[in-house]
């Protein structure tokens, strides 16, 4: 883990002794600061200050990545080009949404370094995505989604709330405050999810 203690100019005394807490107990190795205090949690973040306005900055210049048709899109192309149609339709997807996201940055003038905040919500919702679809259809595939893949998904999205879900971490107490790690992503993660969702398998999110 980097040491907090060797800047006692960036961590309080308080986030040093968290961060020694996260370590022992939880085995979170990667730095954390407090973002927030109430008299019930506490929010850290491994990002540093002005993280999720740059972030939220950033994706409100990128509006066609959360826009189903220019989704169809991308996804019909990088389809088209496999000639043997034996690629996976969650890889096809996960190929039209770095293509797309590398188009409209270079369109903007977007750093790789920022765009890769991008590729991290990408990852978690293809990790989530190839949960759900355990039958791993091909784009070849005359493919409905079964029953289990059905379930799967509500069962990924039935907890979701702006507060609490996949992309929130509960780490315990720590000095009987509940210790929370919050993705600032995770409202446009969810949209991702559900539009990822309806392009492979060309019917809406389950409810």
């Amino acid at each position: 883990m980097s040491d907090p203690t060797a800047d006692s100019a960036t961590f309080s005394e308080r986030e040093i002794a968290l961060n020694v807490w996260l370590q022992n107990h939880v085995g979170v190795n990667e730095v954390r600061r407090i973002v927030r205090e109430d008299p019930d949690s506490i929010l850290i973040s491994k990002f540093e200050p002005g993280f999720a306005p740059g972030l939220h900055t950033m994706l409100d210049e990128l509006p066609q990545l959360f826009d189903s048709a220019e989704i169809a899109i991308a996804y019909s192309a990088v389809a088209s080009a496999d000639e043997s149609a034996t690629a996976l339709r969650v890889d096809v997807w996960d190929q039209a949404m770095r293509r797309l996201l590398a188009t409209l940055s270079a369109q903007r003038g977007i750093e790789d370094d920022r765009q890769a905040l991008i590729r991290v919500g990408i990852d978690s919702v293809r990790a989530i995505l190839d949960s759900a679809l355990w039958s791993v259809p091909l784009i070849s595939d005359d493919y409905e989604p079964q029953a289990g893949e059905i379930a799967a998904f509500r069962d990924v999205t039935s907890s979701m709330s702006p507060d609490h879900d996949l992309f929130t971490r509960h780490y315990g107490l720590f000095e009987d405050l509940d210790v929370v790690n919050h993705c600032p992503g995770a409202p446009f993660a969810r949209l991702m999810l559900g539009q990822a969702w309806q392009v492979c398998t060309d019917i809406a999110p389950p409810e």
